[in-house]
């Protein structure tokens, strides 16, 4: 119930979506590297850039990446993502990752990317944030934070 309670918090404090577009990313890293890599969860926990709320079973970092990017990032659980990002008024987005382990370092995510970027093309927009999760997926792996290590490995 609380989960579904901050996810509505979370989707409530947007800006409605114009459109919706699904992907699935398959890539060669462990899913707990990847999803820390992907929004640099360590460095946020550990510098203590980002405020951290924990539920029951779920963990949300609020941070500022830039000046004015805001981002939400919730963990659900192990397997399921939220991450909300604010660039401006004017442009946000809001992405949904279920995590799938294939293998011990093969992980495929089914993405569902909600934006309101009206003038761009759909495929430049599915392609510019593919290139962004590769890219930090693919970062050196660091030592995990102890909220980080526990909700993983509990």
């Amino acid at each position: 119930m609380y989960n579904r309670f901050f996810i509505f918090i979370i989707l409530c404090n947007c800006n409605a979506f114009n459109k919706i577009n699904k992907f699935d990313i398959t890539f060669n890293k462990n899913y707990i590297d990847s999803i820390c890599n992907l929004m640099n969860l360590n460095y946020y926990a550990k510098n203590n850039g980002a405020s951290i709320i924990k539920y029951n079973n779920a963990i949300c970092y609020n941070f500022q990446n830039n000046k004015n990017v805001n981002t939400t990032f919730l963990l659900k659980d192990k397997f399921n993502y939220v991450i909300k990002k604010e660039v401006s008024e004017k442009y946000n987005f809001l992405i949904y990752i279920k995590s799938k382990p294939i293998l011990y370092n093969k992980t495929k995510w089914d993405v569902v990317l909600k934006h309101n970027y009206d003038n761009v093309n759909d495929t430049y927009v599915i392609n510019n944030v593919k290139r962004i999760f590769l890219y930090n997926i693919y970062k050196n792996t660091t030592e995990l934070d102890k909220e980080l290590f526990k909700f993983f490995y509990k």
